[in-house]
């Protein structure tokens, strides 16, 4: 085993694979939206050009796997993108309630909102287990 991989802990299995799961998820809903399954009240969202919702898809899909690289300054990264991504769909919706409350709006930003806490409460809990890790290892030097 290499010194890098073992001179980190992260938490449990189950947290990174619960942010992985949300973020193909999303990637799930991205894509019904580009197929039409999940409406968005208007029609110009979605006619025409669907490349900015494929590419949304292949970013989610990107980052749900690298999620499982267990790269803390990737889930840093992706926790940024994401925010970005809630933060400007609402400054830009805000006054459209029938694009904010549509079905693929909802589906969505739940989505990715559940994935911010969970990104925010992996990097929390990783960054304690290594503090700790680390403090305990200082203390067996002396």
């Amino acid at each position: 085993m290499s010194v890098h991989s073992s001179s980190k802990i992260y938490p449990d299995r189950y947290l990174i694979w619960m942010c992985s799961a949300l973020a193909l998820l999303t990637t799930l809903a991205y894509v019904f939206i580009a197929v039409g399954f999940l409406p968005v009240s208007d029609s110009s969202v979605t006619a025409g050009d669907d490349s900015i919702i494929y590419v949304a898809a292949g970013g989610y899909f990107l980052g749900g796997l690298l999620i499982q690289l267990k790269h803390r300054w990737l889930w840093f990264i992706g926790l940024i993108i994401n925010f970005l991504v809630i933060f400007f769909y609402f400054s830009m919706y805000l006054a459209r309630p029938e694009i904010l409350f549509s079905a693929g709006g909802l589906a969505t930003k739940s989505l990715q909102v559940l994935l911010e806490v969970m990104l925010l409460v992996l990097l929390v809990r990783s960054w304690i287990i290594n503090c700790k890790r680390s403090r305990s290892l200082e203390e067996l030097k002396y």
